[in-house]
């Protein structure tokens, strides 16, 4: 392989290994808005249930 061939494949490499950074950074943003799961939490006695809300800043 010759040095023009070696220096191409390696831009190469490292535009793919970039875009692939991008999406899963965009990706993880993504998430970290999302609600993840909802419920209700009790506990005995007079006490009133307490929603809660699990999402991805939490």
């Amino acid at each position: 392989m010759s040095g023009a061939e070696s220096r191409t494949r390696a831009r190469r490499e490292y535009a793919v290994a970039t875009l692939a950074l991008a999406a899963g950074g965009g990706l993880l943003l993504a998430a970290g808005g999302r609600l993840w799961a909802s419920g209700e939490f009790t506990v005995p006695g007079p006490v009133a249930p307490a929603p809660v809300e699990l999402t991805g800043a939490t």
